[in-house]
């Protein structure tokens, strides 16, 4: 096991800032937030530069905060509380 001299990091700190450790020893994912989705191309440039100089030059990009919703016919959309 390394040896590990410098300070502790508190998870919760860095969570609350979008930082979210990972399994792997010292990697962290980045969660950016985008009002309804929306970048501009700088945005997206500037997080491709992120991710070159400090991870695997990539960003992986998902719709958990919804977007299902906005698939279905209006008045269809139903809701997922009471399983409908």
């Amino acid at each position: 096991m390394a040896d590990r001299t410098g300070p502790t990091l508190d998870l919760d700190i860095l969570k609350a800032g979008g930082l979210i450790k990972q399994r792997q020893p010292d990697l962290f994912s980045v969660r950016v937030r985008a009002l309804a989705g929306n970048l501009t191309a700088g945005q997206l440039a500037k997080l491709g530069e992120i991710s070159t100089k400090y991870g695997k030059g990539y960003v992986h990009v998902t719709m958990r905060q919804g977007g299902g919703d906005s698939l279905c016919p209006s008045g269809q959309s139903g809701d997922s509380s009471r399983g409908t």
